[in-house]
Parts: structure tokens; C-alpha cells; sequence
């Protein structure tokens, strides 16, 4: 079920190759459109799922 996931990693890194070296600069900018509300995202996620998990003052040491 997640087997397109690769190919569609390496499809990009190929076309972001390709737009580099062809000096099309703007193409990987638009891809920033798309990636960055998924990280955003997931990093507001994560910290809502975790919140209040670790208590004030706890440490490794």
C-alpha cells in the first residue's frame, strides 16, 4: 500500500536534479508549497499529542 512512496521520493529527487542543473531555480520552491503545511502539520500534531507528558523540572540527570 505505501510502495508508491518511494518512487514518488525518487521522482522528485530527480526532478529537483534536473531543475538544478538546468538553473530553473523556482521549481524546488514550489514544491516548499506543498511539503512545508505537511511538516507544519505533523510537528503540530506530535506536540499535541504529547503535550503534558513530561512534567516540569524532569531530566536525564
Amino acid at each position: 500500500m505505501l510502495w508508491p512512496l518511494p518512487l514518488l521520493g525518487l521522482a522528485s529527487a530527480a526532478l529537483l536534479w534536473r531543475s538544478v542543473q538546468q538553473r530553473k531555480e523556482r521549481y524546488p520552491l514550489f514544491g516548499v508549497l506543498f511539503a512545508l503545511p505537511i511538516v507544519l502539520g505533523y510537528t503540530a500534531w506530535t506536540y499535541w499529542v504529547f503535550r503534558g507528558k513530561v512534567k516540569a523540572g524532569a531530566a536525564y540527570h
